[in-house]
């Protein structure tokens, strides 16, 4: 199944570059560990239909996790699986277009759209929720004989559950179909009635956003805050029904915060109460846990998705923060969350009235640490956002080697895409800058990305719209990466509204893309065409397209609703002020 002596790597994803950041070296490790793993989770015991693809995939990424995370000792691994796996398996379930893990397969034609988020990051965290329920040494032993019963030979994830079944009392085939078989995630809320400052009554209760009422089992951590941490109260809750009162609560002091997910487990939209949200936004940095910090940052980012947060107070926190956080895996998910709100749901206005306050907190960041790692980090994001003339003169300074930061290596592919973001920044500069990028650059095949990138920045309309035209033929779609790369300079949020004449044949193209590109090249075509867009304009493309093909393949439709939700949310997220 795997390809046996047959697997090809990016050549990117294993030799790093020297100024390599911790997560680049965590996922070359992952990698290589992942496919390792495959030998017995895919080759040695392979699924009897492509429907259970996820199934050696998660497995090769669940032992991955166990042969690495010995290697790197210094990482806190709870945070980075909290952080890698929560943010994108929620990405796909908190849309409309939301799939399951176990996805049925008509024609294998179609096998590519089963691949993404859902199965390499919702699936690890529901197999920690099977150990979790079951046990390490009970999952183990089943694994085992599953191995053993179907080795060199084929087995379906039903087979696997018949298995583990034996070794617990708990009903596995209920718990399979809600968390394998179904798309989505649970809303949890938590309700507190307090009478002479006294927990009278506490509930926590879960919906299903789909109006299915379907329950979703787990295991929950509920947390009750207060000014001395040491008189917090955690309790372990086993909840399976749609709602569920905390007895033992009965009587506590009424607390500064409740939380249902205080070790990070559990998997649902938590949607802040009042009293617990401002506690949340005014304490958040003095959580002495990175990982209890992670979870926060995760919940603040869904709750502000949701409207349940003003998007500006999340901002000049997070701007704020960075001054205090330590956690590189943190300050990595912090930059991220920053610069989507800056694109995807400010305002033009409001992006460039914040402009200026970003770049001097970015810039005073890069200056201000002597870790290599986060001062690329906060580089990546300050040529990200910046918009000023100052800024992008100082860009444009260390691009020609005029001025240089202390500790700072730029590597060619590193200045490679400084030129494309000055090049898009800069327009009237834009064929000297790339022009001269390209005579720097020895190596042809870098040469030949530089080449074919170039016209997507070109300042010329007419030049840009050949371009895109050109893509219509699979032929100048083969360098798939490169043309991720150019769709977003293309649909950049500062070229968006003249682009948007793209997004409608970009759309028509898809099935084509499907047919003829890598598995994963739809979703990334997808995220690469409709990631700058935020206008009525664009929705009423998307919603009219989707109107007008009411046959079309359900997988792909999903696919667009997926990549389309940003879009979708900002329609409200930009009214905000």
């Amino acid at each position: 199944m795997e390809h046996a002596g047959a697997i090809q790597y990016r050549a990117n994803s294993l030799f790093l570059e020297k100024n390599a950041t911790q997560n680049q070296k965590l996922a070359r490790a992952g990698l290589i560990s992942h496919e390792t793993s495959h030998m017995w989770f895919g080759d040695y015991v392979t699924m009897k239909w492509f429907d259970d693809v996820w199934l050696k995939e998660v497995f090769a990424g669940f032992m991955a996790d166990k042969i690495i995370n010995p290697s790197f000792p210094e990482v806190n691994h709870e945070l980075k699986f909290l952080l890698s796996h929560y943010p994108a398996a929620y990405e796909i379930d908190r849309t409309s277009g939301a799939n399951p893990i176990g996805q049925q397969l008509e024609n294998m034609r179609d096998a590519g759209a089963l691949y993404g988020n859902i199965i390499y990051h919702k699936a690890p965290i529901v197999m920690r929720h099977l150990e979790s329920l079951m046990g390490a040494e009970k999952l183990q032993a089943g694994l085992q004989e599953y191995l053993k019963q179907y080795a060199f030979g084929d087995a379906t994830w039903d087979q696997l559950i018949e298995i583990l079944n034996k070794q617990t009392e708990i009903d596995l085939v209920k718990w399979s179909n809600i968390w394998v078989k179904e798309a989505g995630m649970p809303i949890i809320k938590t309700q507190l009635e307090i009478e002479a400052d006294k927990i009278k009554k506490a509930t926590i209760s879960q919906s299903d956003p789909a109006g299915k009422n379907r329950i979703w089992p787990q295991q929950l951590e509920f947390e009750l805050y207060y000014n001395n941490p040491e008189k917090n109260k955690i309790l372990d809750i086993n909840f399976n029904n749609s709602i569920t009162e905390l007895d033992q609560t009965v009587n506590m002091d009424n607390p500064l915060m409740i939380t249902p997910n205080s070790k990070g487990n559990a998997y649902a939209y938590f949607e802040l109460d009042e009293g617990s949200k401002q506690y949340l936004l005014n304490n958040i940095n003095s959580f002495k846990d990175p990982l209890k910090r992670g979870i926060a940052w995760i919940t603040l980012w869904e709750n502000m998705l949701n409207l349940n947060i003003d998007k500006t107070q999340l901002y000049q926190l997070q701007l704020n923060s960075l001054d205090v956080e330590t956690n590189p895996l943190i300050i990595g998910k912090i930059l991220s969350q920053t610069g989507t709100i800056y694109w995807q749901f400010f305002s033009k206005t409001e992006r460039l009235e914040w402009a200026a306050k970003s770049e001097e907190k970015l810039w005073s960041l890069i200056n201000g640490t002597d870790d290599a790692g986060l001062k690329k980090n906060y580089f990546d994001s300050y040529q990200n956002m910046a918009l000023s003339d100052e800024a992008l003169m100082k860009l444009f300074s260390i691009w020609e080697g005029k001025t240089a930061i202390k500790g700072l290596e730029l590597t060619d592919n590193n200045k490679t895409g400084l030129a494309y973001t000055l090049a898009l920044k800069i327009p009237d500069q834009s064929k000297v800058i790339l022009n001269k990028q390209l005579d720097r650059i020895k190596n042809e095949d870098r040469k030949d990305e530089i080449r074919f990138v170039m016209p997507s920045l070109s300042n010329v309309d007419k030049e840009r719209d050949l371009f895109f035209q050109s893509l219509r033929s699979p032929a100048n779609r083969e360098h798939e990466r490169w043309v991720v790369t150019s769709l977003n300079y293309l649909n950049h949020p500062l070229r968006a509204e003249y682009s948007i004449k793209y997004l409608k044949v970009s759309l028509e193209l898809l099935q084509e893309i499907q047919l003829t590109g890598d598995i994963f090249f739809p979703k990334q075509w997808l995220d690469a065409v409709l990631g700058g867009y935020q206008s009525k304009k664009a929705v009423a493309i998307i919603n009219k397209f989707l109107q007008e093909h009411p046959d079309y393949p359900e997988n792909l439709k999903a696919k667009i609703l997926q990549s389309a939700d940003f879009v979708f949310r900002s329609q409200d997220l930009v009214q905000q002020k």
